[in-house]
């Protein structure tokens, strides 16, 4: 065998041949929910060391769906006889951990379906091996891949430096989610690196999950899982080069081999010596905050696990600072500078933040500011509430009701394992999620009382009130009304949000197969569905609809809002909107009088009946996401991350 190696994966040139004669192949594959589908391989995207992957479509009757397929490696399943039984059996797990219990993330690449290829020894395929199907993310046009590592590379070749730091921001932030979604569901990735993370514009999503473990487990499935081909070295932590049990030190580890390559083009480079520093990085004025970040970094690339921040989202929040303040002062095309803060309202604290509610995950609220809250809770908490209940769910997950003034716990839901997707209409809350048997399942909140609802076999991925209808969009793109499926929205990879336009149409908006924004429309007299043109490359997040105009408004990516209006037919105009930020767009909301608040990390912008901009109602740097906002009459209430509610009041009558 040539053991000559190759630039990109780092394995023999042999190696790189195995399975390619599926190019080309139509290959029978596992049913998805009873239906029959074949995979047209198409070409070849790289190699691992386990699996080799492919550029693909999934045809079914409900349609055809591009993809990229996974196959593991045929060498691997003879040297290890076992093996692909535990890898069938492991991925099968890890697409229902993240494509049912997880609300699907713009920052990490979606695990579609999981099964074993027969065998086709026409094609080389002698034997039968495991198979997963993912999110396809397409290439830009002239760039060999979508990958972090090519983009960071382009750069260096190009220009001689890497990454500014405003981009590099936004890209470890997106890592920084996703990785945190994963560690969330007791998993970790244990091989992250500039390869397996894409970039989709500038949003970055996480990749190669084909072989995250869960926390605490031995390091390897078998053998050849923990080589240098499959972790290479800079992004490996000492400890799994010893053997040791993973646990989330090694991502925090890699993430900041990560930080680094993004920043300088090389993931062991220093940056105070580092010569393809951006000239932005490299001024002398902002060197107190590069030491700042270095300083960070080498904490994250301790050699010693325990030395490291604990978990990721701590990580990134110590890299934060520095990074905001080596960004300031770039220059970039953006909207207008912002108002001031509205003179005539008065912000107070209505309740600080809680321990148990340091995870929010969703937040839903009525006309008269109370609010359901969905809450991630540390494993090892063990306090109680005091009336007595132990309000920890399965998998610490709880849900928490705010009554105006105090929170208070709900009991667990029997029939609700996870709860992750909420609704409210007309003083009932509706809470969705995966139920102890597996399939989706919901449940009623009202005046105190539980009822559970009947079960679906996807979980629902977000919801809403039709009217007095109850719809939602399960994990494989159905619109479902009333618990009867009415439409499937082809093209869809996943929802994140779904609400009325006018009494005849529907709207979703969430994220394609080819990795840009999605936007529908659904008769819901004929349940057809259109899709639409989508005025930026920003991903639509949430959704509010003005009951007096029946506007909608799109809280987006990057600080992009967008309006959208019926036209003729099934055909919706989308205006957008340019906030001076960069942030997520977390919350949207109207007030009674027809005014669109926009909730983000930090701050909160109103947009008058009488005005066509938004300005800037309050800003807070020590406040986390706006995950809510409940208009009043001349106020609000402000529902953050970490359980922190804020009271906004209108003091001057002529100020709004």
């Amino acid at each position: 065998m040539d053991d000559r190696r190759t630039l990109r994966s780092g394995l023999p040139v042999e190696l790189r041949r195995e399975l390619e004669g599926l190019v080309g192949a139509l290959l029978a594959v596992a049913k998805t929910e009873g239906v029959p589908g074949r995979l047209r391989v198409e070409r070849l995207l790289g190699h691992g060391a386990l699996f080799v992957t492919f550029a693909a479509t999934r045809i079914d009757r409900r349609g055809a769906m591009p993809v990229a397929l996974k196959v593991l490696r045929p060498s691997i399943a003879l040297a290890w006889p076992e093996g692909p039984r535990i890898l069938s059996r492991e991925q099968a797990r890890l697409v229902a951990i993240l494509n049912e219990r997880v609300p699907p993330s713009p920052h990490v690449v979606r695990l579609l379906e999981a099964g074993e290829l027969g065998r086709e020894p026409s094609r080389g395929l002698d034997l039968e091996v495991p198979y997963l199907t993912l999110e396809l993310v397409p290439a830009p046009i002239d760039v060999a891949d979508a990958s972090l590592f090519t983009r960071v590379r382009l750069e260096v070749t190009t220009h001689g430096f890497a990454l500014d730091a405003k981009t590099a921001l936004g890209v470890l932030r997106g890592v920084a989610k996703g990785l945190d979604l994963v560690h969330g569901h007791g998993l970790l990735h244990r091989g992250l690196g500039p390869t397996n993370v894409l970039m989709v514009g500038d949003v970055a999503r996480v990749s190669d999950l084909a072989i995250a473990r869960p926390s605490g487990l031995p390091p390897g499935f078998g053998i050849l899982t923990d080589t240098p081909a499959h972790v290479p070295d800079a992004y490996r932590a000492p400890e799994q080069r010893n053997g040791a049990a993973p646990t989330p030190a090694v991502d925090v580890f890699a993430f900041a081999a990560l930080a680094r390559f993004v920043l300088t083009g090389r993931p062991g480079q220093a940056l105070v010596t580092a010569n393809t520093l951006h000239p932005s990085l490299a001024n002398p004025e902002r060197r107190a905050a590069l030491v700042a970040l270095e300083a960070a970094l080498d904490l994250g690339l301790a050699a010693d696990p325990e030395q490291r921040p604990a978990t990721i989202e701590s990580f990134f929040r110590t890299l934060e600072p520095a990074l905001e303040t080596l960004a300031r002062g770039v220059r970039v095309v953006r909207a207008p500078t912002p108002q001031p803060a509205l003179a005539g309202w008065v912000w107070t604290v209505r309740h600080e933040p809680r321990a148990k509610l340091a995870g929010v995950m969703r937040a839903v609220v009525d006309e008269e500011g109370r609010a359901l809250l969905l809450a991630r809770e540390p494993a090892a908490s063990s306090e109680r509430a005091t009336d007595g209940l132990d309000v920890t769910a399965p998998e610490n997950r709880s849900a928490h009701f705010f009554d105006g003034r105090l929170y208070r716990p709900v009991p667990p839901i029997p029939e609700l394992d996870t709860a992750v997707v909420a609704t409210h209409h007309d003083g009932a809350w509706v809470v969705f999620g995966r139920g102890t048997d597996g399939r989706g399942a919901a449940a009623r909140l009202e005046a105190g009382a539980q009822r559970a609802l009947p079960p679906w076999p996807s979980a629902a991925v977000c919801a809403a009130f039709l009217d007095h209808r109850l719809a939602f969009v399960d994990g494989h793109g159905r619109l479902v009304v009333d618990g009867v499926p009415i439409a499937t929205l082809s093209g869809l990879a996943c929802a994140y949000a779904l609400s009325k336009l006018d009494d005849e149409l529907a709207v979703v908006v969430g994220m394609a197969t080819n990795g840009g924004p999605y936007l529908a429309a659904i008769d819901l007299s004929t349940h057809e569905v259109q899709t639409q043109p989508w005025p930026a490359r920003s991903l639509g997040f949430c959704m509010a609809r003005d009951r007096r105009s029946g506007a909608v408004l799109v809280g987006c990516a990057h600080g992009l809002v967008v309006d959208l209006r019926r036209a003729t037919g099934l055909r919706v105009v989308a205006t957008p909107t340019q906030l001076p930020l960069r942030e997520d767009v977390q919350s949207v909301a109207f007030d009674p009088s027809g005014a669109a608040w926009v909730g983000v990390r930090g701050a909160a912008w109103l947009r008058t009946r009488a005005s066509e901009s938004f300005v800037l109602a309050h800003a807070d740097p020590t406040l986390d996401d706006v995950l809510a906002i409940a208009p009043r009459p001349r106020g609000c209430l402000l529902f953050t991350r970490s359980g922190t509610v804020l009271e906004g009041r209108d003091l001057l009558p002529t100020s709004v």
